[in-house]
């Protein structure tokens, strides 16, 4: 069993650590976290089912894999010099043009 969830008691959300290692962001992801394990919870003991709500809520969690090997990359293969050569660009300033600068439609 993880670190989440063991001897009857379970972590969800932040503390839990459902969120994304990229954005920090996680609201739905905890949210549906929550849903599941309380779902899980409710099933055991009104059905006593096989699985347990901590195995239930370990199963549940995002595993964010793709995510954490981009962490991963960005800790440790992250480097300025390439952006600070294109800061002066043409493409650059064309793409913060249209990002900053555009019009916005209604």
């Amino acid at each position: 069993m993880s670190g989440l969830a063991r001897d009857r008691a379970i972590l969800t959300g932040d503390a839990a650590g459902i969120v994304s290692p990229i954005t920090a962001g996680g609201i739905h992801s905890a949210w549906q976290h929550g849903w599941a394990v309380g779902a899980a919870i409710a099933t055991h003991l009104r059905d006593g089912c096989t699985i347990t709500p901590e195995q239930a809520a370990v199963d549940a969690a995002p595993r964010f894999r793709s995510k954490r090997v981009l962490r991963w990359a960005y800790d440790r293969l992250q480097y300025d010099w390439p952006f600070d050569l294109l800061l002066h660009t043409a493409p650059l300033r064309w793409a913060a043009e249209r990002v900053y600068f555009h019009k916005r439609r209604c």
